[in-house]
């Protein structure tokens, strides 16, 4: 039955897309908002497993037919960034499957696969009915908070480097009234919003320098979007500069007490070293960072 309904619903949209014209004229009427609260209505989700057992969260666009996918496990943490920007994508290969953008490190490119793609199927056949997302979403390692009209989700961890402390950024989704914001780890960012003629708007409305992906997506500095975030959020700069630096803070940490925990390091400089009450610390000069120049490198 499963197979049955998923034929029924490509077929469906087969039709709608040859029945259609431009891209614009493609986009149905669904559920209009009800409690007024923009992306949380905006967007509806499905969580489960993909076809390799892996727990993943897929979220799509009533309207647009956008859709992103998190994973949950941390050891999934890295993988690229997946997500489809239109219905258009959805008509796939000759073998129905949908075709997708993929983020890898500085790098895009168009690929043909999605996984979990049961997601999609029942994600588009609940397009018509009303849902709110909650105000709070624990996804294993994302965390999901509404903030006015906007929806964010965010992860923490990073890859890291022990010889000089070098880390990635951390990951930020804003799903937004009419679209989405995607800062990567590796200061790249994207942006796909569409206005009313279902073309797509440039980040902050302009105000981000940014490359447009044709038919698909635009491009820009992770440092550039963040700009926006304060309108986006409601939020004040301050607090979003201040959540980054304690978020700095406790990678740095992080990185010292690795380094402290580690026998070789102590023996390169015992002297800078301390075994307490709570195990071994950093007790030479300074924080212990790399960037620093201290003990045990040193300059």
């Amino acid at each position: 039955s499963n197979l049955f309904s998923m034929a029924i619903t490509r077929a469906l949209l087969a039709l709608l897309l040859l029945l259609s014209g431009s891209f614009a004229s493609r986009i149905e009427e669904v559920s209009l908002p009800t409690f007024d609260l923009g992306a949380s209505e905006a967007w509806d989700a499905v969580t489960g497993t993909d076809e390799f057992g892996d727990n993943c969260t897929t979220f799509m666009h009533k309207r647009w037919g956008i859709a992103v996918q998190l994973f949950h496990p941390s050891t999934s943490a890295l993988l690229p960034f997946r997500f489809i920007p239109n219905l258009e994508w959805f008509a796939g290969d000759s073998d129905g499957r949908a075709q997708a953008m993929l983020m890898l490190g500085q790098h895009m490119k168009r690929i043909d696969y999605w996984y979990a793609r049961l997601h999609l199927d029942e994600l588009l056949a609940l397009r018509y009915v009303p849902s709110v997302l909650p105000q709070e979403m624990d996804l294993g390692v994302w965390r999901g908070q509404r903030f006015g009209k906007a929806y964010l989700l965010q992860n923490d961890l990073v890859a890291s480097r022990r010889k000089d402390d070098l880390y990635t950024q951390r990951r930020r989704l804003v799903l937004l009234e009419e679209g989405f914001m995607y800062m990567g780890p590796d200061a790249l960012a994207v942006t796909v919003e569409y206005d009313e003629r279902g073309r797509l708007v440039p980040p902050g409305n302009g105000s981000v320098p940014h490359v447009l992906e044709p038919d698909c997506c635009y491009q820009c500095s992770t440092f550039d979007l963040v700009k926006v975030l304060p309108s986006v959020l409601g939020v004040p700069l301050r607090d979003i500069e201040q959540d980054q630096e304690l978020f700095e803070e406790a990678v740095s940490a992080f990185q010292v007490q690795r380094r402290a925990d580690d026998p070789a390091v102590r023996a390169l400089a015992p002297s800078s070293y301390r075994l307490t009450a709570n195990g071994w610390e950093w007790g030479g000069k300074g924080k212990g960072t790399l960037r620093e120049g201290s003990n045990p490198y040193g300059n």
